[in-house]
């Protein structure tokens, strides 16, 4: 059960990640697996960032078992789109 949340959640990320245009490093916090099920998430989520237009690196795995990313800024921040209108 939790393999499977694991893939949805990965190949949804991406798009999550956009619609609340976070930006930076980003570590997830996947739900417990083994060595061998993260590599299958890893290769979920490449496929996901692949289609992904905004630029994004998937930095590995933390030794607590959390996956690391680098997304590239792509709109301009709330703060400052709230404060000129």
């Amino acid at each position: 059960a939790g393999l499977k949340a694991n893939l949805a959640a990965a190949r949804d990320l991406p798009r999550q990640l956009r619609l609340r245009g976070l930006a930076g490093q980003i570590v997830v916090d996947f739900a417990p697996m083994g060595k061998k099920e993260r590599r299958t998430v890893e290769q979920a989520m490449n496929r996901a960032l692949r289609q992904d237009t905004v630029e994004t690196n998937l930095v590995g795995w933390t030794p607590l078992g959390h996956m690391e990313l680098q997304r590239k800024r792509d709109r301009i921040p709330l703060t400052q789109l709230v404060a000129s209108a």
